[in-house]
């Protein structure tokens, strides 16, 4: 393994905290949309739905440069300068990727699980009371979405790797 090849691992896994964050921030989105219909005023509603879509944009960008434009960034950060050019591992970089996505997906699991629990006591709660509160119908099908998401990184990370390198082949 190259030090090139280290760097490009280290970035693309950056690169999935990235996506692993996207997917967690959303769920700060979720009350700020469903509070439009709160306010009458059109600039306060133009304001929270652009300060929406630059974070998400921000987030994509970020995606895009750490997982597909990796080489670039090492060529353009000169992150191997003075560093000897060959490593003693012989790991390749699918299997490091393959583990990242698996501890990514094992990370949202191990927050969410307990987020789940959590809500479904609230729900339940509420619904022998007799009490409707939308809040919590949100965070429930926010963090059920974060569970899916993160049984669907374990359980199909060979294919998110296959889809990675693949990409990377092309570019």
């Amino acid at each position: 393994m190259t030090t090139r090849d280290l760097f490009i691992i280290i970035l693309r896994i950056i690169g999935l905290f990235f996506f692993k964050d996207l997917v967690i921030s959303s769920a700060g989105v979720m009350p700020l949309l469903s509070s439009f219909g709160l306010t009458d005023d059109p600039s306060l509603k133009l304001m929270a739905l652009m300060s929406v879509v630059v974070g998400i944009g921000i987030y994509i960008v970020l995606l895009y440069f750490f997982i597909y434009r990796a080489e670039w960034l090492v060529d353009k950060l000169r992150l191997t300068e003075g560093i000897p050019n060959v490593l003693p591992l012989a790991i390749h970089r699918s299997t490091v990727l393959s583990i990242a996505i698996f501890v990514i997906g094992g990370l949202i699991l191990s927050t969410e699980i307990p987020n789940l629990c959590r809500l479904l006591f609230m729900y339940a709660q509420e619904r022998n009371i007799g009490e409707r509160n939308s809040d919590i119908s949100d965070y429930l099908l926010l963090t059920i979405v974060k569970v899916v998401i993160g049984v669907i990184l374990i359980n199909k990370q060979r294919q998110l790797v296959a889809f990675i390198e693949a990409r990377r082949k092309h570019l």
